[in-house]
């Protein structure tokens, strides 16, 4: 079958559209995945440079208020013999007074020592805010500038969040003042930082014409602590959680 000249051209510029268009959707696709990888390994690092520092601040904080446990165990050993020298001073009371002096003094330091405890927590916990919320914004700024790059090909939105915000996960082994500290049981979950990373997309403008694409991706990652009997690890977590 043969077909007239201009038929052969209509053809032939229909092949020449078909072929364009197939070209132009192989382009997009690898920028696109170039994109969403560019992306994805962007927040990845982000995430996990942020995340391990924030567990080793969370750790200094940790160690400061472990060390002073020889010295809250020290002060309480000494408080309780004074009081049981109090109990045997009643046979002798011209003792009583200097006994009473000594207690108030230990009394008086384990006092100090449990402001400088608590304060050592509130300290931590206040880097745990302020670390979380500028990791957040500094995420989403650095997502953004990526999708400014391709606003004219894609409509998109970043969402960054943390997922897990930790805990500085210690306690106190009894109600008194100045106790020993310790770690959690579940300090491991406790103490853990993640993020979690949304982006949602759509083709737009003269491309949506060719090629119309709308999609989800979600990651996450983060990193926790873990101590055996000599060190401290930071250990690194990704997926869900």
């Amino acid at each position: 079958m043969t077909y007239p000249p201009k038929s052969k051209k209509g053809f032939a510029s229909l092949q020449m559209i078909f072929v364009l268009m197939a070209l132009l959707i192989i382009v997009f696709s690898f920028a696109f995945l170039s994109f969403v990888a560019q992306s994805k390994m962007q927040f990845r690092t982000a995430c996990t440079n942020d995340s391990i520092e924030l567990q080793k601040k969370i750790i200094v904080a940790e160690k400061t208020l472990f060390a002073l446990n020889p010295v809250s165990t020290a002060l309480k050993i000494a408080y309780h013999i004074l009081e049981l020298e109090r109990l045997a001073a009643l046979a002798n009371p011209e003792l009583l007074p200097i006994i009473e002096a000594k207690i108030q003094q230990v009394t008086a330091a384990r006092q100090a020592l449990d402001k400088s405890q608590k304060a050592i927590i509130r300290a931590a916990e206040l880097i745990i805010k302020v670390e979380i919320a500028r990791s957040t914004v500094a995420m989403n700024k650095t997502a953004y500038e990526t999708r400014d790059r391709w606003s004219y090909f894609l409509q998109s939105v970043f969402i960054v969040k943390p997922d897990r915000i930790p805990k500085f996960a210690v306690q106190p082994d009894s109600d008194d003042i100045a106790s020993n500290y310790g770690l959690t049981k579940g300090y491991k979950q406790e103490q853990m930082v993640a993020y979690n990373w949304q982006l949602l997309f759509f083709t737009k403008n003269d491309v949506q014409q060719v090629l119309e694409s709308r999609g989800l991706f979600e990651m996450a990652c983060g990193a926790t602590a873990d101590k055996d009997d000599k060190k401290w690890l930071v250990e690194i977590r990704k997926d869900k959680f």
